[in-house]
């Protein structure tokens, strides 16, 4: 089965985690970097000590010691299915396939809506590797390669283009253009290893990207920057 990626904006949103072991706490990590309004767990059992320190750290939580119930997912825009009772797992999915609401299944691949992938942050970069279920080590070591290979080679990269693409959007270039344009620009900041405040190299950058009847534009460009 070939999986849709995509990258979901949680905030605002309300999740429900069911499970407040060792898997629950690594998607509950996950959820919090992204700021969700409300993280709902429910466990039966007394929340652990790195759980209470969450609760802490994040007054988004809300612990609810008692078992599952079907009610639980009315309002919750991601649930995930954490425990380590495959029958209740089994149970929070069938409620949330037959209410079209989407949910993660910790412990059977083939059960669940999406997979959380292995993912890394870099430099204002975030990349994510799956392999559908099949593997989560490999997704892993795919990812920790991944990450060693781009550890301080983006520089301000991302940064940079983010400040200069409203501008080089309205400029009038076909796609192909536009295109080419961006692979090259991306290609002399690395290269040059650029920096938010080296103005004269990103000139530099903008000369080798633009076609020459387009360098008058570079002090619009970069007015502001």
């Amino acid at each position: 089965m070939v999986r849709y990626p995509l990258f979901l904006n949680l905030t605002d949103k309300a999740i429900l985690i069911v499970g407040a072991g060792r898997v629950g706490l690594r998607k509950m990590r996950g959820v919090l970097a992204c700021g969700p309004a409300l993280v709902t767990v429910v466990d039966p059992a007394l929340p652990c000590a790195a759980m209470a320190a969450l609760m802490s750290e994040y007054k988004s939580i809300v612990y609810e010691q008692r078992n599952f119930e079907e009610r639980d997912i009315v309002g919750k825009a991601l649930i995930f299915a954490a425990t380590n009772a495959p029958e209740v797992n089994a149970l929070i999915w069938d409620v949330c396939r037959k209410a079209g609401v989407f949910c993660n299944v910790a412990d059977t691949p083939t059960r669940g809506d999406f997979h959380v992938p292995a993912h890394f942050h870099e430099e204002g970069v975030t990349v994510a590797v799956s392999t559908g279920g099949a593997s989560p080590s490999l997704a892993g070591h795919l990812s920790r390669e991944l990450e060693a290979f781009l550890h301080g080679k983006l520089g301000d990269t991302a940064s940079i283009l983010k400040k200069l693409r409203p501008k080089l959007q309205a400029i009038d270039m076909t796609i192909e253009e536009k295109r080419d344009f961006y692979r090259s620009l991306i290609r002399s900041c690395r290269e040059l290893g650029i920096c938010l405040d080296d103005t004269d190299s990103l000139v530099m950058a903008l000369k080798n990207a633009l076609p020459p009847s387009l360098h008058e534009r570079i002090p619009v460009i970069l007015h502001g920057f």
